[in-house]
């Protein structure tokens, strides 16, 4: 971007800013025989975060916690939608700048819950606040994976576990909570699900993964007028189900970074990584067959893969990989950020593992037509991934 245009910018996200709050305002005019005006001040800051606009969604947030004619119910919600707004901002952030908008969201999120825990927002806040630690629980167990000092990586792992034990307790609750709101009661499907089940394995390469599938969901023998009706309700807010799916990739994820924070090589902690590592897989794949062809499935199954890969599992795991992979729109098609990102994913997954099993040829074969043909990509975090397995190896091969 040449100096003239990084100039204009501030002042023309100002006037983007200044106009959009005039379009808020007179919208709310209009609507106001509606009796729903106060709803669009949301409205707008929803859209800007639908459009990847983090930044300017704050700033009008920001403006409307100082404004004196906010609706109250609207003033209320302010924390909620900030917290919302300081992760999404952390996901384009450095890992320092990352770390320190977590840590803020998690402190907007908190007094949210403190403040309005009977809010109609208040399981989503608290679903988003477990989110925020699993993160913050990946860091530091990232942090201890890199230390040399025993008892400082013993430590760190300790810190660790308890920041995800705290966004799986949380993560169950919120899961709990949605399913009541779905009307759904299927124990299948529960965080209280036996942590001794195993994931099934494949004895052919060539077939699909051999997994036991999760029984439908089904509701109470007897269902009450009022279920009914809130299941109808839900059907017409897709978002709900939306949040319920996402707390249980979430979880399942709390688990696997739960059972990774044990070392296995302590005897003592060995068979509680194992039970933990089984726990997570059993999850993932109970995702997988409910939500399979869909993108969740996708995301559940990468995920399947991974918790297999962590136990030692590869064959397994890098079938899975090149099932995900399988599934990949053809080359120039548009994708949502996220679905873009599981792909490149799973290509860093599979990569990883050939590596591992020194095919140091397949790797570098695979690898760099991938970087070659895909040059917006190669400095975002998975395509980072993707060349540092083809340093890896280069240097394996040499």
């Amino acid at each position: 971007m040449c100096s003239r245009h990084r100039a204009t910018r501030p002042y023309l996200k100002t006037a983007i800013v200044a106009l959009s709050f005039v379009g808020v305002l007179l919208f709310g005019v209009l609507s106001s025989r509606a009796g729903r005006a106060d709803e669009r001040y949301l409205d707008f800051v929803h859209k800007l975060q639908e459009q990847g606009l983090p930044d300017l969604a704050m700033e009008y947030l920001k403006l409307l916690q100082q404004r004196q004619d906010v609706p109250a119910e609207i003033k209320e919600k302010l924390d909620f939608e900030l917290g919302r707004t300081l992760i999404m901002q952390s996901e384009e952030s450095d890992a320092e700048t990352e770390r320190q908008l977590l840590d803020e969201a998690a402190k907007t999120l908190s007094k949210f819950l403190d403040e309005h825990n009977d809010s109609e927002n208040a399981n989503d806040a608290l679903a988003e606040l477990a989110g925020v630690r699993l993160k913050q629980g990946q860091q530091v167990l990232a942090k201890a994976e890199g230390e040399k000092d025993a008892a400082k990586k013993a430590q760190l792992r300790a810190d660790a576990r308890k920041t995800l034990e705290q966004a799986k307790q949380s993560l169950q609750t919120a899961v709990a909570k949605y399913r009541d709101e779905l009307g759904r009661g299927d124990p299948q499907s529960s965080p209280a699900k036996s942590e001794t089940a195993k994931p099934e394995t494949k004895t052919k390469p060539d077939t699909k993964t051999k997994t036991k599938p999760t029984p439908k969901s089904t509701t109470a023998r007897k269902p009450q007028t009022k279920a009914k009706a809130a299941q109808k309700q839900v059907e017409k807010d897709p978002r709900v189900e939306a949040a319920f799916i996402i707390a249980r990739l979430n979880l399942a994820i709390a688990e696997f970074f739960v059972g990774r924070t044990y070392d296995a090589s302590i005897e003592a902690e060995k068979k509680t990584r194992t039970d933990q590592l089984n726990k997570a897989a059993q999850s993932f794949d109970d995702l997988f067959q409910e939500y399979r062809g869909v993108f969740p499935g996708h995301v559940a199954h990468l995920w399947h893969g991974r918790s297999l890969e962590e136990q030692g599992d590869l064959r397994q795991a890098i079938m899975i990989y090149d099932e995900v992979l399988v599934n990949e729109p053809p080359k120039g098609e548009r994708l949502p950020k996220d679905q873009a990102a599981l792909f490149v994913q799973a290509e860093v997954f599979r990569l990883s593992i050939l590596n591992k099993q020194q095919k140091f040829t397949e790797v570098i074969e695979e690898a760099q037509p991938w970087l070659n043909g895909n040059q917006d990509k190669r400095r975002t975090p998975h395509g980072l991934g993707i060349q540092l397995e083809l340093a890896k190896a280069n240097i394996g091969q040499g």
